[in-house]
């Protein structure tokens, strides 16, 4: 009896340390999860008791080193609004939000990964001085889900949103990373523009780009 105990022990550990997709916890409902912890840490001002974090968390500031300790510093960034996209085939969401940041509402975008044991690696584009403009775009009307029938494909998203980026990055750089919402029909892209760290995130229509989302660091 102990060793059947032990080995069952074993297994629901070696279940909890493999890749969130080795064990099928990319659907959306998962994804969801994710997001409303990173917004409930937000509004806490604090990750801990609210986000499940990985064993090892990276923690990225717009496309850079950057330390999760000094961007949570215990002061709540109540969010005001927010929308996410949920990746469920590379386990990843991005939560594009409006927060109260120490009296002044700025946009953040966020991407986070589901790793080890939790949320991890964490990048976040929070530039210091906030774009004009910025949040009266990304606060437009709601993308309602695309209908089951006129869906693009995860390739055929990222081809549109690679399409659209071409005017403005001839020479694809090597540094893009996607997450793609098929049911949003939305590609969110980090990505350098003109030297500059930047969110883009496309909504796309039977291949059209319809509305733009985009935060300049």
């Amino acid at each position: 009896m102990k060793r059947i105990v032990f080995a069952a022990a074993a297994l629901a550990a070696a279940i909890s340390a493999a890749p969130a997709a080795a064990q099928g916890r990319c659907d959306r409902a998962a994804m969801q999860v994710i997001a409303d912890s990173w917004i409930a840490g937000l509004n806490a001002g604090t990750p801990y008791g609210h986000i499940q974090l990985g064993e090892w968390v990276n923690f990225h500031k717009n496309m850079a080193d950057g330390f999760m300790s000094e961007f949570f510093d215990m002061q709540p960034k109540k969010v005001a609004w927010s929308m996410a996209l949920l990746d469920t085939t590379a386990c990843k969401a991005t939560v594009e939000s409006v927060i109260d940041d120490h009296g002044t509402p700025r946009v953040l975008v966020s991407q986070l990964s589901m790793g080890f044991n939790g949320v991890g690696p964490i990048d976040v584009m929070f530039p210091a001085a906030e774009p004009a403009g910025a949040r009266a775009a990304f606060t437009a009307p709601a993308w309602a889900p695309i209908p089951e029938g006129q869906r693009m494909t995860h390739d055929a998203l990222v081809a549109a949103a690679d399409a659209w980026l071409a005017d403005k990055q001839p020479d694809k750089p090597q540094d893009r990373i996607y997450i793609v919402d098929e049911t949003l029909g939305a590609v969110n892209v980090y990505t350098h523009l003109a030297g500059k760290p930047n969110s883009v995130t496309l909504r796309i229509e039977g291949g059209q780009v319809k509305a733009v989302h985009q935060l300049t660091a």
